[in-house]
């Protein structure tokens, strides 16, 4: 049986809103590194979009981990 792990964050930037990346690993290694959503997003949607991409990858047969961040103020 493949292992297959998946990777989601969701990563508030503070004033701005949530930026959403995807990050996935199957037998070989990386397979799909650093999806990330351009726009910024209010926090509904960056929800709405972590939850459909956890469904996807999950129907894929991938285990996936949710990790929630706050950026750093420069």
């Amino acid at each position: 049986m493949s292992t297959k792990e998946a990777l989601i964050v969701r990563t508030l930037h503070p004033s701005c809103g949530y930026s959403v990346s995807v990050e996935t690993w199957d037998e070989r290694g990386h397979d799909y590194l650093g999806w990330r959503h351009r726009d910024l997003l209010g926090a509904e949607h960056a929800s709405a979009l972590v939850d459909s991409e956890r469904k996807r990858l999950e129907r894929d047969g991938y285990d996936v981990e949710i990790d929630n961040r706050e950026a750093s103020a420069a």
